[in-house]
């Protein structure tokens, strides 16, 4: 479960809207649609995004293909939540802590891509200090459709 503050200048309620933290309307992954039952992921992928913003009815559901950048990127700071939402989840996330890291096709073979500081990512894979991993790009809060999947360095993905 997660809380956000809504955004006054917004002209709605949607996620991409959200600014911040806070106690006013929450978002409850797994929720399946127009049900208060809650479930794991089929196949190991999410089913429903809910949004509840007067604590009272469930009014807006999303089936989803990955947590949202904003939601990953609140994991990241909370690292007690962050571990409830991976092991539900069995998925792995983090945030990249240098500058600039550049995804490589694989270890040791660089591409021109990069992910820049605080970009957030799925953990697929670790091998001998390098991770491979998925970022879903945005442009404005809105998921592009497409998948990034390469590779970087283990110490780009670690506070210096």
């Amino acid at each position: 479960m997660f809380s956000y503050n809504p955004n006054p200048s917004a002209p709605n309620d949607s996620i991409k809207y959200l600014k911040g933290t806070g106690k006013y309307f929450i978002a409850l992954f797994n929720g399946i649609a127009g049900e208060e039952i809650f479930s794991p992921p089929q196949n190991g992928e999410p089913n429903y995004f809910t949004f509840n913003y007067n604590g009272r009815d469930n009014e807006y559901h999303q089936q989803i293909h990955h947590l949202p950048n904003i939601v990953v990127k609140a994991l990241c700071k909370n690292e007690v939540e962050k571990a409830k939402v991976e092991e539900f989840l069995n998925i792995k996330y983090g945030c990249i802590k240098t500058a600039k890291s550049y995804l490589y096709k694989i270890p040791n073979v660089p591409t021109q891509q990069y992910l820049v500081n605080n970009d957030p990512i799925e953990l697929v894979e670790e091998k001998s200090g390098w991770l491979k991993v998925k970022y879903y790009p945005e442009q404005n809060g809105e998921w592009l459709g497409k998948t990034i999947v390469g590779w970087i360095k283990k110490s780009d993905l670690e506070a210096n």
